[in-house]
């Protein structure tokens, strides 16, 4: 009776224990070579959060993202979870080898203790559970696989095509920029559907001549498999970027009006208009003084039928921030639902969020700022912004 007693009381301590540690990460004080043996033996992978005493986004961390019961049952079934105070003990080896400068450092290592990705910074618990779900996957094997091939000098366009998608996939911007300028030196024929297409996704990391012109020139072979809105925005925004270089020069926008009308015939007084208003925010944000760019803004969606909404939520976010005007958050607020009945995402959401509680409209304000949180775990965003606003919002409700 006694026996059966004491197993009955070891298997509750047991299970109270297992549900404690899955209330937050399982953090274990190993070197790094003990860390390997032990992800071998229990087949997982190693994640370590590099961290300072004084960095205020660790601490965030720690106590909001690692305490998460989801987070924490997830890493404690697929991790070997370390901790590795940067300035202190055995952390400061693990800073030297990973070479850490920023904090906190979130390293996830395979079994042999090779790097699979590391991320800087703080980030949500929804986010943070979806990058640690990418890690180890399928594609991150074939990563390492292609990335041992690559340092071992095989540099074949199937490898760097298959490498440069990869590292792109898994959000490794810098590396896939590299390896996909190396693709696309390999290749005679860029006009090749699988070329245009990769010419396409590349598109924002390639931000060099020789790929804009041949966007440019090549317009034909774009618009037919991707919206004409889009390869135009492509080619704006590199012409954008050539612009600002020369913005102090006396004769600026009249060399960018010539600039605009080697590229575009149709809607070339749009795009215009839309530059001319980027300028006069970027004059705004420096003087604080937003009256020019308000009165522009009123006038360009007076006179275009803008369809993106990026400009939209660009400029509405202008006004929901530093309008101090009834009519101006008005229009503002005509601008947000404007964009979210296109297209309904986290920024018009918050957008409108900010708007409504600038007009004391709190409860409407929560609806729309709980909108965008939803859809910001949906799509792996921050959404802090929007965590800052509902206290905002609940402050102003309990006053009341």
């Amino acid at each position: 009776m006694k026996n059966i007693l004491a197993f009955f009381i070891i298997l509750t301590l047991n299970i109270v224990n297992l549900e404690a540690q899955d209330k937050k990460i399982h953090f274990e004080k190993l070197r790094l070579k003990e860390a390997v043996i032990k992800a071998k033996l229990e087949n997982k992978l190693i994640f370590i959060d590099v961290y300072t005493n004084w960095c205020g986004p660790c601490r965030w961390m720690s106590q909001n993202v690692f305490t998460d019961p989801k987070v924490a049952k997830y890493f404690n079934q697929k991790f070997i979870s370390i901790k590795a105070n940067a300035e202190h003990g055995i952390g400061i080896s693990y800073a030297n080898k990973f070479n850490v400068r920023s904090y906190p450092s979130l390293i996830f290592l395979d079994q042999d203790g090779d790097v699979l990705k590391r991320v800087v910074g703080s980030r949500p618990a929804s986010e943070f559970l979806s990058l640690a779900m990418h890690i180890g996957t399928p594609l991150s094997k074939e990563l390492k696989k292609w990335k041992l091939a690559y340092e071992n000098n095989s540099k074949s366009p199937e490898l760097l095509f298959a490498y440069a998608n990869a590292l792109l996939d898994l959000d490794e911007k810098i590396e896939a920029k590299l390896i996909a300028q190396q693709y696309l030196a390999s290749q005679e024929d860029w006009r090749s559907s699988k070329n245009i297409d990769f010419i396409y996704k590349f598109s924002p990391l390639l931000q060099d001549t020789k790929v804009f012109e041949f966007i440019t020139n090549n317009r034909d072979a774009f618009i037919p498999k991707y919206p004409k809105q889009e390869i135009d925005r492509t080619i704006r925004n590199y012409l954008h970027a050539i612009a600002f270089q020369n913005k102090a020069e006396s004769d600026f926008e009249t060399e960018v009006e010539k600039l605009y009308q080697q590229y575009f015939t149709e809607d070339l007084e749009q795009y215009l208009a839309e530059f001319q208003l980027l300028i006069l925010l970027e004059d705004a944000s420096q003087t604080a003084d937003h009256r020019a760019f308000f009165e522009r803004s009123i006038s360009y969606f007076e006179n275009y039928n803008c369809e993106e909404c990026m400009i939209l939520d660009l400029v509405t976010k202008q006004f929901a921030l530093y309008a101090d005007q009834e009519e101006l958050l008005i229009k503002a607020k005509e601008w947000a639902n404007k964009s979210i009945a296109q297209h309904s995402g986290f920024a018009n959401n918050l957008n409108l969020a900010i708007v409504l509680f600038r007009l004391k409209k709190n409860q409407e304000a929560m609806k729309f700022a709980n909108t965008a949180i939803e859809i910001a775990k949906k799509e792996n965003q921050k959404f802090e912004e929007a965590n800052n606003l509902i206290a905002l919002i609940e402050a102003k409700i309990i006053k009341k």
